[in-house]
């Protein structure tokens, strides 16, 4: 039987890997051979092999298998590692109803970064191409789409933490990659409070108008992306999308508040996106509060305004 025979491989893959780990304990090793194995983007070893192959069709058995086996043991966190490759290989196949499933993944994800974000997943694919579209083009059906797999898939969400950032970054320039022009829709345009200035080329005089990274954005693309993080569990979010690059983001939003409010004057532009990020903010201090604190001490000062993230806070009508 095909059950049968899968249940029979996991159990012998599984008990060799948990005799080389505590092969490992005894020799005192604290991140040994077995541990670096699960790691890797390819070049498995043979017990690893053997579940990923046998998971691939067999994944709620496997997965039932393995925690079945967890015993609180340094062991424990090598199965956490492949209960985490069989998720990130398939992620729609496994059933995270399960708390201690749930659980596991999260120690894992925080484990082995930043290995686990270079595995190969099939939703990643998904999650670019959506985020992509959301920021070139936002409207609402998408933003709920987004939201809705999120909260599935949390970790996999993580994974694209920095391509968020990257992808607020160009919106606050108006251009993508390409330095082509986004589109005006939903689009919020400010202007220099001195106006524009004169230049002088050769014989001719030229008007130039002055645009700086954050003079104009499209609100529904911000608060759109506010709205997913604000979905995330928490207790994801801030454990180990602190460690992938939540802050970055979070760092993002609060320049493009202060350039509105301090160099534009415009402070109603961002009121909206701004009260659901203080709702954001809030529960970021609330439930990793050693995390926060270091964060407000931060340096920021890239930007050339302020010099410490706390200073930056002041600076975007937010105290912390």
């Amino acid at each position: 039987q095909p059950q049968e025979c899968a249940t029979s491989i996991t159990k012998l893959a599984l008990y060799y890997a948990s005799l080389e780990t505590r092969c490992e304990i005894m020799n005192g090793s604290q991140k040994g051979r077995v541990d670096r194995a699960t790691d890797r983007r390819n070049s498995f070893p043979d017990w690893l092999t053997l579940v990923l192959l046998v998971g691939k069709s067999q994944q709620a058995l496997v997965t039932r298998l393995i925690l079945e086996e967890f015993d609180g043991t340094k062991f424990s966190l090598v199965l956490s590692s492949v209960l985490l490759r069989l998720y990130v290989m398939s992620p729609l196949k496994m059933d995270l109803s399960n708390s201690k499933l749930r659980n596991a993944l999260l120690q894992a994800s925080n484990d082995h970064l930043p290995s686990w974000l270079y595995w190969r997943s099939p939703l990643d694919s998904q999650f670019s191409e959506m985020l992509s579209n959301l920021t070139q083009s936002p409207h609402q059906r998408l933003a709920q789409a987004i939201t809705d797999i999120s909260k599935q898939h949390p970790l996999i969400l993580l994974r694209h933490l920095n391509d968020i950032n990257k992808k607020l970054l160009e919106d606050g320039s108006g251009r993508d990659s390409d330095q082509q022009r986004l589109m005006k829709r939903g689009r919020i345009f400010g202007r220099h409070p001195s106006g524009d200035t004169v230049a002088k080329v050769g014989d001719h005089t030229l008007k130039v108008t002055i645009v700086l990274w954050g003079y104009s954005f499209n609100e529904p693309v911000w608060d759109s992306i506010v709205e997913v993080l604000i979905a995330l569990p928490l207790e994801v979010v801030f454990t180990c999308g602190v460690k992938i690059g939540l802050t970055k983001i979070l760092e993002t939003y609060l320049k493009l508040f202060g350039v509105q409010i301090v160099e534009l004057n415009l402070e109603s532009n961002i009121i909206r996106v701004r009260d659901k990020f203080l709702k954001f903010i809030e529960s970021f201090r609330i439930h990793n509060t050693d995390a926060f604190s270091d964060w407000l001490q931060q340096d920021v000062s890239d930007w050339g305004k302020v010099g410490k993230v706390h200073q930056l806070l002041s600076v975007a009508g937010i105290g912390a």
